[in-house]
């Protein structure tokens, strides 16, 4: 039986500052749903998160958790929706462990942070992240793929209903994708709804539920992965010959160099 519906975007306009195009696009998320948004570059895959985001004149055309934005305060929409940016921007002089601490706000605001659950929680991130051994460290010290592990394991200890995520996988090795899938996966398995974006067909295929393609004509397709994971449709979003191979134990698309 599907879950409760988390986020209800009703006929939101995308607007590609790159081209004169406009389209309708309604969207749910329900509690353990995992979606991939896949599409060229230009073709509006930030655009859609951050309207979906509320970062736009079009809030009035969004819920979360079944109120309308402008219901909520922004502490409100904090404990409900947390936003991955594409490329985080580190500009506190704080440790590891202070900016995750600071990113449990929306639950304590000022006084944030001493509570038993918090540390545990952050402790628990980290781990999954294996951040513990940085949690000293000064942000400002982190290599580009550290400081992107923090920006989703900040995302994690905010604890939204709902998280959206611009190219999560972006700058991190192998072995770090391969955790940060897991985690979104876990995510959705606790009742949280997940939207992240992805070059990766392949990430997209092996966790999430859903997916949403965007092409460079403008058009969308939604829907179940099986429905709309396939090689006419990804060869038609790429503008490039993909290939699809399955069997019992792996389900992955590749092209030919």
């Amino acid at each position: 039986m599907p879950g409760p519906h988390l986020l209800d975007a009703n006929q939101i306009t995308i607007i590609k500052p790159s081209r004169l195009q406009h389209q309708q696009f309604s969207l749910t998320l329900r509690a353990g749903e995992c979606w991939g948004l896949i599409g060229a570059n230009g073709t509006g895959k930030t655009t859609l998160l951050h309207l979906l985001a509320g970062l736009s004149q079009q809030q009035d055309k969004l819920s979360y958790c079944n109120t309308s934005f402008q219901q909520l305060s922004p502490q409100q929409r904090a404990q409900r929706l947390g936003l991955l940016l594409q490329q985080a921007e580190f500009d506190l002089a704080l440790s590891v462990y202070e900016f995750l601490i600071a990113n449990r706000y929306p639950y304590h605001g000022l006084s944030c942070s001493k509570l038993l659950t918090d540390q545990q929680l952050i402790e628990q991130v980290m781990q999954q992240l294996e951040l513990t051994g940085l949690a000293s460290r000064q942000i400002s010290t982190l290599s580009g793929g550290e400081q992107q592990r923090l920006a989703i394991a900040a995302l994690c200890c905010q604890q939204p209903r709902i998280y959206l995520l611009d190219e999560p996988l972006n700058h991190i090795d192998i072995k770090y994708q391969v955790k940060v899938l897991r985690l979104l996966k876990a995510l959705c398995q606790q009742q949280a709804a997940v939207l992240f974006s992805a070059h990766d067909v392949n990430s997209v295929a092996g966790i999430c539920s859903h997916a949403i393609l965007l092409f460079q004509d403008g058009s969308i397709i939604q829907g179940r992965v099986e429905d709309v994971l396939n090689q006419t449709h990804l060869s038609q979003l790429y503008d490039y010959p993909i290939n699809h191979s399955s069997n019992t134990t792996s389900n992955c698309y590749f092209f030919d160099i």
